[in-house]
């Protein structure tokens, strides 16, 4: 009710501007509203994320794939990549980590992660291990 009153009160106040400077607010309160939406959204993101399905979850499936001999990843959900680029993003910043979401022609990988509890695709090059770390939301295995 507040921000209505408030874009209200704006708006009011910017009509009885000249052309070009109602032009400029408009401009102004568009590129406003768009950088609140976006704030908005991603804090939205991150909270959903920390709540117990996310990063509680993730997080350790992440520190061992970085605990272990790095070589490229093939993690072919969008929900594996997120949280196998950010977590070792963050621990270990300075070393590059190769993740596919799909495998590339005569790419070989190292690691497969995918999701508790659903088979591995079919489309993987290589038959891979056992499962190396599993909890309840990933699953690692080692190409053999």
């Amino acid at each position: 009710m507040l921000a209505a009153l408030v874009l209200r009160y704006l708006w009011q106040r910017v009509a009885v501007l000249p052309g070009r400077r109602r032009w400029r607010w408009g401009v102004l309160g568009g590129v406003g509203l768009f950088v609140g939406s976006q704030l908005a959204l991603t804090t939205h993101r991150e909270i959903s994320w920390r709540r117990p399905l996310g990063w509680p979850l993730g997080a350790p499936g992440a520190a061992w794939l970085a605990a272990h001999p790095p070589g490229p990843v093939l993690a072919p959900r969008p929900v594996n990549q997120l949280l196998l680029r950010f977590y070792p993003h963050l621990t270990r910043p300075h070393q590059s980590w190769q993740i596919d979401d799909y495998p590339h022609p005569g790419g070989r990988y190292r690691y497969y992660v995918g999701r508790t509890g659903e088979p591995v695709t079919d489309d993987t090059p290589l038959p891979v291990s056992p499962p190396l770390f599993r909890n309840a939301l990933l699953s690692s295995y080692e190409f053999r």
